[in-house]
């Protein structure tokens, strides 16, 4: 199919303008030899008929790629001096926006802080949101920010860190906790195995299904391979808010009588 549009380079085939879209997150639905339409998700965005249809999607998908990154928003970082009150207040912000009203806006960033900014110092705040509507290629559109007084921030900053440091630690203990659960569910099924008998999994109110394998830890549970009813299938053994039968006291009964307990753990909550 030959290139009629200047912009392109070379020839274009229905296989190269499907990979393009794709690439931005559409799909290229073909009908025939003369018939294409681009899809986001069921929501038809451009049709195409008649000779030269490719070209003509391809030239529409080039200028809506760049409508989308021309309207992406971004975030704008900065700092600026507030007075309230004879007082000198050091203010952290970040606003939220269009990229292309960045360059038009660009140096009233600060001016627009300090008007909103002093209100909010005055009723006791030391941090808050911030919003407004701007004119963007004649469509008004809405812009976002953040400020922080003084070391705000940093202090945020600090409990955000530490948060963060607990959940690690958290996760660590657990990932520890869930290894050593899938090493001894390990351990008894090869004990069981060598001696000729079978291994089960059991839980209070449950009945017990027979595990014909090794278990394999995840993230957040155990992929256990079992056998129930005739049916072979994997259990995941682990919390149930992360798609597990559920965390908790199991018990690994051998046909032989034995009997094992195996603590499979909670995940932990952010």
């Amino acid at each position: 199919m030959k290139n009629t549009n200047p912009n392109i380079d070379g020839d274009i085939e229905p296989g190269a303008l499907a990979a393009f879209a794709a690439n931005h997150g559409l799909k290229l639905i073909q009908r025939g030899a003369h018939y294409g339409r681009l899809m986001l998700g069921d929501r038809k965005l451009a049709v195409a008929r008649g000779t030269g249809w490719v070209q003509r999607l391809r030239a529409w998908l080039e200028g809506w790629v760049q409508a989308q990154a021309v309207h992406e928003p971004i975030r704008v970082d900065g700092r600026v001096s507030v007075t309230v009150d004879m007082r000198q207040f050091d203010i952290t912000y970040h606003w939220v926006m269009s990229a292309s009203l960045v360059p038009a806006l660009s140096k009233d960033l600060d001016w627009m802080v300090q008007e909103h900014v002093p209100d909010e110092i005055m009723k006791g705040a030391t941090r808050g949101l911030m919003g407004g509507m701007e004119q963007d290629g004649g469509m008004a559109m809405e812009i976002h920010g953040w400020w922080y007084s003084g070391d705000e921030e940093e202090k945020l900053a600090a409990v955000e860190r530490t948060k963060w440091k607990a959940w690690d630690e958290a996760q660590v203990a657990y990932l520890g906790l869930l290894r050593a659960g899938c090493q001894l569910i390990n351990d008894q099924y090869d004990t069981a195995a060598k001696s000729g008998l079978q291994i089960f999994l059991a839980r209070a109110g449950q009945p017990r299904i027979r595990i014909t394998g090794h278990a394999v830890q995840g993230f957040a549970h155990l992929t256990v391979p079992v056998l129930d009813g005739g049916r072979r299938f994997k259990l995941k053994v682990g919390s149930a808010e992360r798609c597990g039968i559920g965390a908790g006291a199991y018990r690994l009964e051998s046909s032989g009588g034995n009997c094992v307990e195996v603590v499979i753990p909670s995940y932990p909550p952010r």
